[in-house]
């Protein structure tokens, strides 16, 4: 018996989402609760686990996407809870609740991991496009590098003013267990070209569906008696998966580390290997920016094969040269390999919209915006709230702007004292913000450039 596959039945009893969707809910809440027993030795990176980022993509309502991240979210907080305690109380759930991170700033992110401390968490969203989408302002710019970080189980330091006695650095550690379930509507209202060559995009599996991929034979009537029973049966199965946890947690323990795959055929890892050399000369031979998605294909075929085998009840850990391990069979990889032949089936036709759309326009004007600037403050300099008029940008949008200026050592701000409110008047030259600053000595100056610029901009 296979958990996926059980769980795609259940859930297919009362949902008419996609069977793809299905899966890939079945996959990640694999991912989550048992994949980080597990790791995967003959991949190359530090920490090579089956955590799956699994982003569904479709238009809104009918492909009941929000209901269907609902029910696996809900069997993940009722199978931890049973694995943690047999009989969850309130503060079982608090715990668990405090793994699901859905506030999607780097700042909101180190907070929380810093504030619980636990060693695995979510990344969930039901409006995942717009998270994505404000990552392209700049103050957001560096968000989707610490979700990648997240994946690879990277550490992350963010390095704050300390004035006021605040904290230095926010910090994120390294090893943690992050897997990612989220939502959005079509991708090329959000993706671009930029993002396609970073490398958070080819660490999350993207399952698109358009209106034409509903099916009308797997619908399920609005409303239904048959669904009275159905939080029942989730609740039936939330116990398989945690049994599934106890089981292989125990022989975690067994081992003292995490319990290593080993593919029962050399055959697996040719299948596996050839095809990401195929990949690879794709790549050289047609120079498709598309192939930069396709690439990252294989790593998403193993990971599937070890989820796969874990989901396998029937699969124990078997011990080999004093450790215990865990097979992964050539049945793990025909199921994983149907789930990629999906993806690649319908991943083409977005990765063309993102290609083919223009998207280098926003950083032209970004360049735009900086020589805008110089040119508005001169030689003279400028008063912080006429450069903001002529500007005719918000405060929150131009902070970030800013803030690369003064990195770059192109922006002096001297801020000084009045009889109302603080004047704050801007510069590009050091020299002539310096001489400012002295004829305004008796006015508690204050002159603010790539050193402390921070202070500055965390007042303002």
């Amino acid at each position: 018996m296979n958990l996926i596959d059980e769980y795609v039945e259940i859930v297919s009893k009362y949902i008419d989402s996609p069977e793809i969707f299905i899966k890939a809910t079945g996959c990640w809440l694999i991912s989550a609760t048992l994949g980080r027993f597990v790791k995967i030795p003959h991949l190359p990176q530090k920490y090579p686990r089956p955590n799956l980022y699994v982003a569904l993509a479709s238009p809104p309502l009918f492909m009941r996407r929000s209901t269907l991240a609902t029910i696996a979210k809900s069997i993940y907080r009722k199978a931890y809870a049973r694995f943690l305690k047999e009989e969850p109380d309130s503060q079982t759930y608090k715990e668990i609740n405090e793994r699901f991170i859905e506030e999607f700033t780097i700042e909101g992110i180190c907070d929380h991991i810093e504030a619980t401390g636990h060693e695995d968490y979510v990344l969930y969203s039901n409006e995942f496009g717009m998270v994505l989408k404000r990552t392209k302002s700049k103050h957001l710019a560096g968000m989707l590098s610490v979700m990648s970080k997240l994946h690879d189980g990277l550490p992350h330091t963010q390095t704050l003013s300390q004035r006021g006695g605040k904290t230095g650095t926010r910090y994120i550690p390294e090893g943690l267990y992050v897997t990612m379930l989220v939502e959005m509507q079509e991708p090329k209202q959000y993706l671009d070209k930029l993002m396609l060559s970073q490398g958070f995009l080819r660490r999350l599996i993207l399952f698109p569906q358009k209106y034409e991929d509903i099916d009308l034979h797997r619908y399920k009537p609005l409303l239904s008696v048959e669904r009275l029973g159905m939080w029942r049966d989730f609740e039936k199965f939330s116990v398989e998966v945690s049994n599934r946890m106890k089981e292989i947690s125990n022989f975690v323990k067994l081992n003292e580390k995490e319990i290593e795959i080993e593919f029962s055929s050399t055959d697996i890892i040719d299948y596996i290997n050839k095809y990401d050399k195929d990949l690879r000369r794709y790549a050289k031979s047609s120079k498709d920016p598309k192939s930069i998605y396709y690439g990252a294909l294989p790593i998403f075929l193993t990971k599937l094969c070890v989820i796969y085998a874990l989901a396998d009840v029937d699969n124990k850990p078997v011990e080999i040269a004093g450790e215990y391990k865990i097979n992964v069979s050539e049945r793990h990889l025909t199921s994983a390999s149907k789930i990629i032949k999906d993806i690649l089936s319908r991943i083409k036709e977005v990765l063309e919209e993102i290609v083919l759309e223009e998207k280098e326009e926003p950083i032209k004007s970004q360049i735009n915006v900086f020589e805008k600037i110089k040119q508005i403050i001169g030689e003279r300099g400028i008063n912080m709230s006429k450069l903001m008029q002529r500007l005719n940008i918000k405060k929150s949008e131009l902070k970030p702007i800013l803030e690369t200026m003064f990195e770059r050592d192109e922006l002096f701000v001297v801020k000084h004292r009045t009889s109302g409110r603080p004047a704050i008047v801007v510069f590009t030259n050091r020299k002539v913000a310096e001489r400012y600053k002295t004829l305004n000595k008796g006015l508690s100056s204050e002159l603010y450039d790539a050193s402390n610029y921070k202070d500055f901009l965390e007042t303002w």
